[in-house]
């Protein structure tokens, strides 16, 4: 037999702070030991515990009332016999240890834990039985349980404890797993509070107070002032009998014992007669009441003498006569107020307050003022007949009580599962937030526990829904027509069409068929190009004029949008179009619940173009001219019952839009297919739909009509990537569309087509910032996604990657065979009125409802970085790259041109090209610096900073521009001349000379002025940073783009600091980028001139400070903090926001890998976590 464990032998008597640390350490090394225990362990060890403290319930009860002398002998034995084995009972099969749930559908694991040590503070009023029920529901849950007795019960206290502990580990519990303080004090209960993991508080309200402000989990119990109403339609006999049964149980010291009884006037006198009856004694008015007052209450609080004291005790002690069994005292009053009347206070003893009301609404106040005054969160109770529901939901909805009992005594109803069993029993009665308690059931083992959830990935239930019947081959749509009337039986149609679509007759042989079967027909043929919710309300009130059964959108996306937008209005006119348009990241979770549909008509869709893919899907969007708010809805309630997908109905499309809506079908059929919704019942939609266009969309834009199978695939196609994406959804691609054609009305393919190969790219990175969130999306895998279905598509290469940009050169070449324009600008989009709208048109691509699905999760800084790509015509790779910039026409030279009126042969100083080409620098030139990537040499009247090789030209010309917008902007800088490319070596950037020495210079020279030039250095910047040039790249652009290429961190610091930076305040006003006193020159007249503007921006002045800081900190520190002291004075700006930038710039530095610069230095500063209070 394997020896059980033991611990260390404890103190002897636990009488000091000393002895108690010394117990609890032994304690907690005994816990430890049991919480290794198994289920069937501990319960053979609660089975005995609960048997030995049943067996000792006498035995028990004595020792209480010899001790306290309060109370009753024989109730004390039951509450022993209660929480002995109404607690085993109620606990014995549930399960405590390990795992305890385990759901394998949805892979869902409860896995219980004990707390650890509970400190439990008993009360005088009920010593044993409450140690008994803490004792077993510790040992229930593997918890220790360390006892502070009650002073005046202690003794007793400790002998229930004791039992029970000897009980337990007879059973195989560890030595030690209860204790106890042997000589209780407030110095130690307050130890013990401190020590333990959680507290179990019963007792007066100070202790309970202590208990929750200890700082440790509490579960205490509030004051009890149990107030009962007796209605007039109540059973009297039952009534009085069961408030007499429960207020003289143990003389009414449990704390659901009722305090005070309110009686509706019209059977007053009948229930004070059963009272007397009944062995209760009223307090005559008057010298009675008084003495009794006087006796009870001291200073407006209970006498310590009268908890537990027996009825006629408690007249003797106010020298009131009356009989030896008199069960209670009751006094009849008229104030709630317990600052007017002390019998509205608890009592804890045989004595009732009693009121009278007129009406039971008079008596619920009452009630209600008693419970709020005295015992919130407690009990109150009601004798009322069953069948009387409003009372009762009267009583029920206005008590601020956690539990209340009807027909039943509070005592023993509300300690539970005695007069009803599905209330769990205790002896520990939680009040909730009424009462100041952290519970408001009654406490059990449950909330001895820590419960760990193991939740196992698991994919969600998803789905395919497309409409009821889809139709399709050419010459189709009279035979599916056909059905409304021979199967369907239907007898009313409304055509619902645009105007160019009716007067060009593409309804004319839908109306004959429908002429044909004797269904009558109205035509709603008024739909605009950009359904708005005024047309759809026209419609939908000639729709009501006709009353329908079955309704026909014939048309494109917008004609089938407004139908939908119709038929709602139609079937309920009651709904909400702000609700119905509210966003959601689960359709089946969204808040609104569309109502059903088709219920008065059915919905008939018959496309005239090849693109939108509306006949299958659950969108609809509509615009409120009014205000100018589009409403997009989705929802399967809006999918079609039947879609008619006939080319015939589409072969006379003009060549634009048979460009603009076959490319939008790529779209759908790309976007739908690495959607992170995207399923094997879609996908094969998907890739057939994309394999179609490129087999079909060149001849379909070429031939038109006379090739009508191609035209009939490309319909085909539509249908099939828009019943794709009607189930996987789409992505970023199409939020970026849905704003360009909203702010700049680029025709909606034509917005998806000039993004599309960008976006592509960008959700084509292996280790995005973040990734879309779906239980079936297990990591990026959006570049295989893209190559597999380049595969399906006759794409080829030798990896993923390969076949990746293949497949982006075969759309760009289906694009340009079909017309699409290379970048937004080409489409006739103004530079200005585009940057003045992007932030906005970023805001709300990101908000759209496409973006959630899309497999890269965007940052709003990567999405503007999307637009300028697509506006400026930079392709990303795999991550955005900086926005571009547009030069003007003097600085957009090509590698062979040069200046206007630039000599061609050698002059001395002045630089020279050979052939006309490549510069030539004169060997009289003086190195002013040399850096790894660069070298700055004086040719007399020019500084040329020459770059090697590795430089990109855009590079050396995007600084010479923004040397040119400073100029403009009016801060001293020196003036840009020419760049060039040098021979042998790389790109040149010569400028005019200004005379002088760099300030760093003057610094080194005169130290002892380094604060007076330091002055000047904060100055100068604090001048820059009130300037602004709306054309220099966006700070905040050029920061995420760098903190997206730093290899340095991983994905959880860039994902912090790029949230962050998206947290920051936007500004725009210049900011240098590199502002140290080596850039700043002072020339011979003493002026500053400040240069190398190559990484200018324009934005925020404290991130710019920040920089600064960083490079003096990068030598000297004291240097350093003197620098952001002077310039946030001068430039009145708190330290803390140039210090949250710190991190940020940190980052960027630290992506320029520039040779000087300490990386270890920088790292220490990417520290991004904010902490919150």
């Amino acid at each position: 037999m394997a020896k059980k464990p033991t611990v260390a032998a404890a103190p002897e008597v636990v009488d000091s702070i000393e002895s108690l640390e010394a117990k609890l350490e032994l304690m907690r090394e005994a816990q430890g030991i049991f919480a290794t225990y198994s289920q069937e362990q501990v319960d053979k060890i609660f089975y005995e515990a609960a048997m030995a403290a049943n067996k000792a319930r006498i035995p028990l009860a004595k020792m209480a009332v010899e001790e306290t002398g309060r109370g009753v002998l024989e109730d004390k034995v039951i509450k022993n016999h209660y929480a002995a084995e109404y607690i085993y009972n109620a606990y014995k099969d549930t399960k405590t240890c390990g795992t305890i749930e385990r759901d394998d559908a949805y892979g869902i694991t409860k896995i219980a834990e004990p707390i650890g040590i509970v400190g439990a503070v008993i009360p005088t009023t009920n010593p044993t039985s409450t140690a008994i029920f803490k004792c077993l529901i510790c040992l229930k849950t593997r918890n220790a349980i360390i006892i502070s007795p009650h002073p005046a019960a202690a003794k007793c206290t400790i002998a229930a404890a004791k039992l029970v502990l000897e009980a337990a580990v007879k059973a195989g519990a560890p030595e030690g797993i209860i204790g106890w303080v042997d000589v209780p004090s407030i110095d130690l209960t307050n130890k013990v509070m401190a020590d333990v993991d959680i507290i179990l508080a019963t007792g007066g309200p100070g202790m309970v107070k202590a208990a929750y402000s200890s700082g440790k989990p509490a579960l205490g119990v509030g004051a009890g002032n149990t107030p009962v109403i007796i209605d007039d339609t109540a059973d009297i006999k039952l009534a009085v009998n069961s408030i007499i049964h429960s207020k003289t149980f143990d003389n009414g010291m449990i704390c659901a014992s009722e305090q005070s009884v309110t009686v509706l006037e019209s059977i007053y006198k009948d229930v004070k007669d059963e009272f007397a009856r009944r062995g209760c004694y009223f307090v005559k008015k008057g010298a009675e009441m008084e003495a009794l007052r006087g006796a009870m209450f001291k200073n407006g609080a209970l006498d310590h003498r009268i908890p537990g004291m027996p009825a006629a005790k408690i007249a003797e002690l106010a020298g009131i006569e009356v009989p030896a069994k008199t069960k209670i005292l009751i006094a009849e009053v008229t104030s709630t107020d317990p600052e007017k009347e002390e019998f509205s206070h608890e009592k804890l003893s045989p004595v009732l307050a009693m009121y009278k009301a007129k009406s039971f609404q008079e008596a619920v106040d009452k009630a209600e003022h008693l419970v709020l005054a005295g015992g919130p969160g407690h009990t109150a109770s009601l004798y009322v007949h069953p069948a009387q529901a409003e009372k009762i939901a009267l009583f029920e909805d206005t008590m601020k009580a956690c539990r209340i009992v009807i027909n039943t005594p509070s005592s023993q109803g509300g300690i539970g599962d005695l007069y009803n069993f599905g209330m769990k029993p205790s002896l520990t009665l939680g009040c909730g937030s009424w009462g100041g308690n952290s519970v408001s059931e009654n406490v059990g083992v449950k909330h001895l526990l820590n419960v760990k959830t193991v939740a196992e990935r698991r994919e969600n239930m998803l789905w395919f829904r497309a409409p009821e019947k889809v139709y399709f081959k050419k010459g189709s749509t009279p035979v599916a027509l056909d059905e409304l009337g021979t199967v369907m039986g239907k007898k009313r149609a409304f055509i619902v069409t645009d105007q160019f679509l009716f007067k060009n007759g593409n309804t004319r042989a839908i109306e004959a068929k429908l002429d044909e079967m004797g269904i009558a027909h109205d035509c709603f043929y008024d739909v605009e190009p950009d359904p708005s919710l005024q047309c759809a309300r026209r419609g939908a009130a000639q729709m009501a004029l006709f009353e329908p059964d079955v309704i026909i959108a014939v048309g494109g996306g917008s004609a089938m949008d407004a139908g939908k937008i119709m038929w709602m209005m139609y079937e309920h006119p009651e709904c909400n179009f702000e609700d119905m348009a509210m966003d959601f990241m689960d359709i089946r979770k969204r808040v609104f619940t569309f109502p059903k549909m088709g219920e008065k008509a059915y919905f008939v869709a018959i496309p005239t173009s090849s693109g939108t893919g509306s006949e299958c899907t659950p969108f609809a969007i509509i615009t409120d001219k009014d205000t100018g708010i589009k409403w997009p809805l989705a929802d399967y309630a809006l999918l079609p019952n039947m879609a008619i997908v006939d080319v015939d109905n589409a072969m006379t499309a003009p060549r634009g839009l048979t460009a603009a809506s076959g490319i939008d079908v790529m779209t759908h059929a790309i976007e739908s297919y690495v959607s992170i919704m995207a399923s094997d019942y879609t996908k094969g939609l998907s890739m057939k739909a994309a394999k179609l266009v490129f087999e079909n969309l060149p001849s379909s834009f070429e031939n038109g009509a006379k090739d009508p199978h191609a035209r009939e695939e490309m319909h085909n196609a539509s249908c099939m990537a828009g019943m794709a994406f009607a189930n996987a959804f789409l992505g970023l691609n199409h939020s970026m569309a849905h704003k360009l054609g909203a702010f700049h009305h680029l025709p909606h393919g034509i917005a998806n087509a000039v993004i599309l190969t960008r976006v592509m790219r960008y959700n084509a990175a292996e280790s995005p910032v973040k990734m879309g969130t779906f239980s079936q999306y297990p990591y990026p895998n959006a570049l295989a996604a893209y190559a597999e279905m380049a595969r399906y598509c006759g794409v080829e290469g030798k990896d993923d990657a390969e076949v990746f940009e293949n497949f982006v050169a075969k759309l760009e070449e289906l694009k340009d065979f079909i017309g699409v324009k290379k970048t937004i600008a080409d489409y006739g989009v103004d530079e200005a009125y585009f940057l003045e709208t992007l932030d906005d048109m970023v805001e709300q691509a990101f908000n759209d409802q496409c973006t959630g699905a899309n497999p890269r999760y965007p940052l709003m800084s990567e999405i503007k970085e999307l637009y300028l790509d697509a506006f400026y015509g930079r392709e990303p790779q795999t991550t955005p790259s900086c926005r571009p910039v547009r030069y003007p026409p003097d600085l957009r030279r090509s590698r062979h041109s040069r200046p206007s009126g630039a000599p061609g042969v050698y002059d001395g100083a002045r630089p020279m090209r050979k052939d006309g080409s490549a510069m030539i620098l004169p060997e009289s030139k003086t190195v002013l610096v040399e850096h790894s990537n660069k070298k700055v040499y004086d040719l007399g009247d020019k500084i040329a900073k020459v770059f090697n090789a590795n430089k990109p030209a855009s590079d050396v010309f995007n600084e010479a521009l923004n040397l040119a917008r400073i100029s403009e902007s009016g801060i001293r800088t020196p003036k840009p001349l020419e760049v060039s490319e040098v021979e042998g070596t790389g790109w040149a950037l010569l400028t005019k000379k200004v005379s002088g020495v760099t300030l760093a210079d003057k610094m080194a020279a005169e130290p002892s002025k380094f604060y007076e030039y330091l002055e000047q250095f904060v100055d100068l910047q604090v001048e820059i940073h009130a300037n602004r040039s709306p054309l220099l790249n966006r700070q905040r652009d050029k920061y995420a783009r760098m903190i997206n290429g730093l290899p340095h961190i991983n994905a959880t610091t860039r994902y912090n600091l790029m949230e962050r930076l998206d947290g920051m305040k936007k500004e725009f006003q210049i900011c240098h980028g590199d502002f140290n006193p080596s850039n700043v020159i002072v020339a011979e007249d003493g002026q500053l001139y400040v240069c190398d503007w190559a990484h200018a921006t324009q934005g925020s002045p404290a991130a710019d400070a920040a920089m600064t800081y960083l490079l003096f900190a990068l030598t000297d520190k004291q240097q350093a903090d003197a620098y952001l002291e002077l310039y946030c004075d001068r430039a009145d700006v708190p330290m803390q926001v140039v210090r949250q930038w710190m991190s940020i710039v940190a980052a960027a530095e630290l992506s320029r890998k520039r040779t000087d610069v300490n990386d270890e230095f920088l790292m220490s500063w990417i520290d991004v976590v904010d902490y919150q209070g």
